[in-house]
């Protein structure tokens, strides 16, 4: 993970984390550009935000592709205000994860 994060340093994006992750993917509808999730986020924690950003008009990238409602499964996830944010961020992750559009 720690590859990952310098590759967005040097892309000088900004990097924080509020501590809820549910709340940073659905804060994406109120104008933060992109919010990324590594790994650790249960599918069924996230899917409400997941589907409040596609309503909202933004763009939902997730991975592993099979990923189910669950309450064990593990995924990571990114959510954007665009396509287009969500695919530079996909492409300077996809060492990390082969991501699925929502």
């Amino acid at each position: 993970m720690a590859e990952i994060v310098k590759e967005l340093l040097k892309k000088k994006w900004k990097i924080r984390g509020y501590g809820c992750g549910s709340l940073e993917v659905a804060w994406v509808t109120e104008g933060l550009d992109a919010s990324l999730v590594l790994g650790h986020a249960r599918v069924i924690d996230y899917a409400a935000a997941m589907l409040i950003v596609k309503e909202a008009g933004g763009t939902v990238l997730y991975a592993p592709k099979d990923a189910r409602l669950s309450l064990e499964r593990k995924m990571s996830l990114i959510a954007a205000k665009n396509a287009k944010l969500a695919r530079e961020i996909a492409e300077t992750t996809k060492t990390h994860a082969q991501w699925a559009k929502l």
